[in-house]
């Protein structure tokens, strides 16, 4: 059996995948469950026997692979198909990227293919509005407007916030108390931000200079300029992938993108 699952929504991800492998672990207690992230050489080998391989002291097995798309080779597209079917044999494939042609077949039945898209709009809002209430917190209209502009489709971002407001120990929460936290957005912020999208490069530096100098966090200075430039939403996009894979900053990703 083969489960699939498409990473843009990292949290909500993480979420999922942890989910999975506790709810294996308490259905088949005696079972196998081995981690192979395929970027390192050896595990490609370590992958192969763990498909061919059924051990005689347990019934089930699950192996969590990362990185699988990295690799085109026939033998273990062969491999992880042939266990399609496999009730004995559990394959959890977690990936950032769509897959590439040679590996379609798992967005397709029987893979149980499961993709956490970035959300927004009425899909965030009814995604923020949840864990809200999980943590039986009451946010007033304004609060809950100023979060939702600043983080709406970071997850991660979001649930760290929230976290911060269960801390204060209070249920009903409004804009001052989001204040009192340092979550907030300034007039000046707004101006500035503007700014980064104007014509003349010299202004655009400027407003960049000015913005780094609020001391607000890069990955919200990212995430509400990302969402208010719709003009260059897949350039963006492209950014966040090469922040979460750690080959850029988010100051090299924002000075980038008003270049």
């Amino acid at each position: 059996m083969i489960i699939y699952i498409y990473v843009e929504d990292n949290w909500r991800a993480i979420q999922r995948k942890n989910e999975l492998i506790q709810k294996f672990n308490e259905k088949h207690p005696k079972s196998i469950i081995n981690i192979f992230d395929l970027e390192e050489n050896h595990n490609l080998e370590q992958l192969l026997n763990f498909l061919e391989n059924q051990s005689l002291f347990t019934q089930k097995k699950l192996g969590i692979v990362y990185n699988l798309f990295k690799l085109n080779q026939k033998e273990i597209i062969t491999k992880i198909k042939s266990i399609l079917n496999d009730q004995n044999t559990y394959i959890l494939i977690y990936e950032q990227n769509k897959p590439p042609k040679i590996f379609n077949f798992l967005t397709k039945k029987p893979t149980i293919f499961e993709n956490f898209e970035i959300l927004k709009g009425k899909k965030w809002l009814n995604f923020a509005t949840q864990e809200i209430q999980k943590r039986n917190l009451i946010l007033s209209n304004e609060a809950l407007n100023t979060l939702n502009l600043i983080y709406e489709g970071n997850s991660f971002g979001f649930i760290n916030e929230i976290e911060k407001i269960s801390l204060l120990n209070k249920k009903n929460i409004d804009q001052n108390d989001l204040i009192n936290i340092n979550i907030e957005i300034s007039p000046n912020f707004w101006n500035l931000l503007n700014q980064l999208k104007n014509k003349n490069l010299s202004l655009r530096l400027q407003a960049f200079e000015r913005i780094i100098s609020l001391k607000e966090p890069l990955g919200k200075i990212f995430n509400i300029l990302s969402y208010n430039w719709p003009e260059k939403i897949d350039n963006f996009a492209k950014y966040d992938l090469a922040i979460k894979s750690g080959k850029i900053e988010y100051e090299e990703a924002l000075l980038d993108s008003i270049l």
